[in-house]
Parts: structure tokens; sequence; C-alpha cells
């Protein structure tokens, strides 16, 4: 565990208690219910969703008294889709987490280095000044732009300055990525065959494992989803709270990874197990 995290939490102002708290709140929720509110969510938001396209729709075709009827049968079709494709979304969504997760796991498990990240921040451009070009949009002018002989902040701005600008923070950001694909690309290279086919080998097996769990087994699935998202936020939560009130504690801990991903494995079987069994016989039946 990071010893600086106790001594910046605690640091902070009263309020800067809000996002632990929400955090943990917002984790138990999930890790009791998430999947009957990511059920119910779905059937709502695609409710809307189809109720409002089919009055789009009805307007498009002029429908006249009918597009009460154009309003419902939108509704319908989109209850329908969400719940034909909820599978197929739960499959996708679980594979994707799993092909992630299963080769991260297996990496803590083996002492293997993480990923670098690129600590060398970018420096902007000297002809970008994140102010002055705030400053220099004129929200009453025709194009917005500060113009004819206006002056904001001391910088005055046409359309050709302000897209050498955008031009410039675009390359930034390019140069970015590029420098941060070069460094995975130097990590992966470092390791050895063996560590590498492990890792492609558990990513193919987690994706594989979750798409055929999601299909098969959707509530199950939605259940794993949310109280695995459940089980990291209630652990952000507390670890916030701890560091807060008793940073002696927090620092003494300094918990090995390998503790945290089994106490995250073992929360997330936990909450999983607790969630299908309530709601099983109306789902996965």
């Amino acid at each position: 565990m990071n010893p600086e995290l106790g001594q910046t939490i605690q640091n902070l102002p009263p309020a800067g208690l809000a996002l632990p708290i929400v955090a943990l709140i917002m984790g138990v929720t999930l890790w009791l219910l998430g999947a009957k509110l990511l059920r119910g969510s779905t059937a709502i938001s695609s409710l809307m969703l189809g109720g409002l396209t089919g009055f789009i729709a009805a307007e498009q075709m002029a429908a006249g008294q009918l597009t009460v009827l154009w309003i419902i049968g939108g509704a319908v079709t989109g209850c329908l889709l969400a719940w034909l494709l909820f599978r197929l979304w739960m499959g996708i969504t679980i594979a994707i987490m799993l092909a992630i997760a299963a080769p991260t796991a297996m990496m803590v498990l083996d002492n293997v280095a993480p990923p670098p990240i690129t600590a060398q921040q970018a420096e902007l451009p000297d002809t970008i000044d994140p102010l002055k070009l705030g400053n220099s949009i004129n929200p009453f002018s025709p194009n917005g732009i500060t113009g004819g002989g206006e002056r904001s902040g001391g910088v005055e701005l046409d359309e050709e300055q302000l897209q050498q600008r955008v031009d410039s923070v675009v390359m930034l950001i390019n140069e970015t990525v590029q420098r941060q694909g070069q460094a995975i690309s130097g990590w992966w290279s470092d390791l050895g065959s063996s560590t590498r086919r492990g890792i492609q080998v558990t990513s193919a097996l987690g994706a594989i494992v979750g798409l055929v769990l999601g299909l098969l087994l959707p509530h199950l699935s939605a259940a794993f989803l949310t109280s695995f998202s459940g089980s990291l936020l209630m652990l952000t939560g507390s670890t916030g709270l701890l560091a807060f009130y008793s940073p002696n504690q927090i620092q003494q801990l300094q918990l090995h990874p390998r503790v945290v991903v089994i106490t995250l494995c073992l929360i997330t079987a936990i909450g999983t197990l607790i969630q299908w069994t309530i709601w099983r016989k109306k789902t996965d039946k």
C-alpha cells in the first residue's frame, strides 16, 4: 500500500470524505442488487429509446393520429430487442472483462511487472495557452471567435490560428499515445516467451469462458459483473476511509498485490452467489 495515500487523503478537507463514502455505498448496492438493477435499467432505457424512435419515425412520416401507435410499437420493439440481445450483450461484456482480468491476475500471482506508464509529461507547444485560448472564444460573435481587431486576454485569434492550435493539441495527443505504445511494446518484448504465451492463453480462455457464460447464463454473468464492480468500489471506499481516519494502520498493512487479488476474488464470488441465489428463478431458469 502506498504510504503517501493516507497522508494525501488526510490532508483533504472533510468534504473529501464524500468520494470514499459514495464509492462504498455504490459498491454495496452493486454488490447486492447490481444484477437486478442492471436488468431493470436495460429494460427501462430500451423502452424509452424505442418510444422516442417511434415518435421520431411518426413525425417523419406525418402519421397524425397514429403517432401514439408508433410510440407504443417502438417501445414494445425496444423492450423485445433488449430482452433478445441481453444475452449477447452480457456475453461480449464478460468476455472483454475476463480477457483483461484473467491475465492481470496471472501476472500479479506470478510477480510479473505490469506494463509501464510513461511518466514524462508532454509539454504544450508555446503557441498553446489554454487560458488565452478560452478567453479568445466570443460566444456572441457569429463564428464564436474574437475577431475584427477585438482583443481578449491580449491575443487575437482568427479561424486559421484556432485551427493551428487545435492541430497542435491533436499532434500532442498522438505523440503521447505513440510513446505509450512504444513503452508497452518494449515491455512485451522484454517478457519471456513462456510468460507471453501464458498471458495470451489466459486472455483467450477468459474471453471464451466469458462469452459462453454470458450466452448461457446471462443473469449469473450480470451478477458476476456487478459484484466485481461493486467489490472494486467497496475496496476503494474502505481504503479511502481507513486512510483518512487511521493513516498509520494503512501504512502498517503493506498489503501484497496477491492478497488484494485474492480478497477481491472472494468478495466477488460471495456477491455473485448472493445475487444469483436471490434472482436466478426469474431469469436463468
